[in-house]
């Protein structure tokens, strides 16, 4: 078959193949032969930062100026994965490591790396606190919450969500606090048991332990308080009438424990153990 060719159509077919052999092995090569600055460039602009600093590693101290350029490209492709970051196209975990390697192998020395590095440490933060407060206030913890959500500085990007998460807290906290006052209300019955008080009293209390900082239930808790010492003032003044003085003593005693901080009951064990 290759007899049936004349011989200048031979010659044009056998230039065809070794030149689609060279454009082949030149394709392949291609990065070998542009040398490193080359290969960085083109690792740094797809993306591939191990390649990257894997070229940047092979440029010699002849090389300064190419040296310079990698790392300007460098701080470039740095801020523009911090900025995927601040939009969310891109995870911390992915950002830090770029970053991470970038100032390990490639930017040492930069200033800019330096700000980029604690700018991703600020913005870090204030997505933890943003997290852990839409968790706390997800389960309930209120107080939790709002500590988180007052720490997000008023730069980052969910800062308006963070200050209407702290008014739904305030609200349900409040909401939920005057549903234990009620609860505590409708546990009282003093013409049953004068203390049906202390039952309320008690549910206040186990409600503080777990929300200690919820000081409209702390003062209300008082109120009850108040309340039930103020009308066993007037019981302890009725025994004494009826002559009852142990009981009288008995109940004063009880007060005296109940609210150590008040003196009426003091007085009255004074008086009574005269």
């Amino acid at each position: 078959m290759w007899g049936k060719f004349s011989n200048t159509q031979k010659v044009i077919m056998v230039g065809i193949i070794v030149l689609i052999v060279v454009v082949v092995v030149l394709r392949i090569n291609v990065a070998r032969l542009r040398g490193p600055y080359c290969q960085f460039e083109d690792a740094i602009n797809a993306g591939d930062v191990k390649t990257a600093i894997q070229a940047y590693t092979r440029m010699t101290g002849s090389q300064k100026a190419d040296r310079v350029n990698a790392e300007k490209l460098a701080e470039k492709y740095a801020k523009i994965e911090l900025a995927g970051y601040l939009t969310g196209d891109s995870s911390y975990e992915k950002v830090s490591g770029t970053l991470g390697d970038l100032k390990t192998n490639v930017l040492k020395n930069s200033k800019e790396m330096d700000n980029y590095l604690e700018m991703l440490a600020y913005w870090r933060e204030a997505e933890e606190n943003y997290n852990a407060g839409t968790q706390a206030m997800e389960e309930g913890k209120y107080e939790e919450a709002m500590v988180f959500f007052e720490k997000i500085p008023s730069d980052y990007s969910q800062y308006d969500n963070a200050q209407f998460a702290i008014d739904e807290c305030k609200a349900a906290k409040e909401a939920r606090a005057k549903q234990v006052i009620e609860d505590a209300k409708g546990m009282i019955d003093i013409n049953d048991d004068i203390h049906t008080y202390l039952d309320a009293i008690k549910l206040l209390d186990d409600y503080i332990a777990e929300h200690p900082d919820d000081n409209f239930i702390s003062a209300r808790r008082e109120q009850f308080m108040d309340e039930y010492y103020n009308i066993q003032l007037k019981n302890i003044e009725a025994l004494i009438q009826m002559d009852e003085k142990e009981e009288a003593l008995k109940l004063a005693k009880e007060l005296k424990s109940l609210n150590p901080d008040r003196k009426e009951a003091q007085d009255y064990i004074k008086e009574l153990q005269e």
